[in-house]
Order: C-alpha cells, then sequence, then structure tokens
C-alpha cells in the first residue's frame, strides 16, 4: 500500500522516536489520512498560529508594516 511507503519515509526522515512512531501513524489513520499528509497538515497550522502571533505581538509594539 502506497500510504504505509509514504509514512515509513516520513516517519524515518522526521527522526521520530521508535516509541512513538507506531502511535503517530496510527493516530494519522484514525483521521483518515496518511501519515504525511497528517504531518503537513500540522506544520501549516504551526506556521499560521505563529504568524497569527507575531502580528500581534507587532500590533502591539506598533511595529505593524501594512503593505510591506
Amino acid at each position: 500500500m502506497k500510504t504505509e511507503v509514504d509514512d515509513k519515509a516520513v516517519v524515518t526522515s522526521l527522526s521520530i522516536p521508535s516509541s512513538i512512531k507506531g502511535e503517530a501513524v496510527r493516530l494519522a489513520r484514525s483521521n483518515g489520512k496518511s501519515f504525511s499528509s497528517f504531518v503537513t497538515e500540522l506544520l501549516i497550522r504551526e506556521i499560521k498560529l505563529n504568524n497569527q502571533q507575531q502580528i500581534r505581538n507587532e500590533e502591539k509594539s506598533g511595529n505593524l508594516e501594512i503593505g510591506g
């Protein structure tokens, strides 16, 4: 199954400790996703949250530039 190959490659490339590899893949699959797409979604979510936090911090400090 292609998803399993992709999952193994992603788990290996991320150097996830063996103690949580299986659980991480089960969590992704329980959400109906391959592990690689699950990790990608988590990374995108984290980037968006970081960007929102940076904007809030810049608004508070008065350094927000609009329109670059």
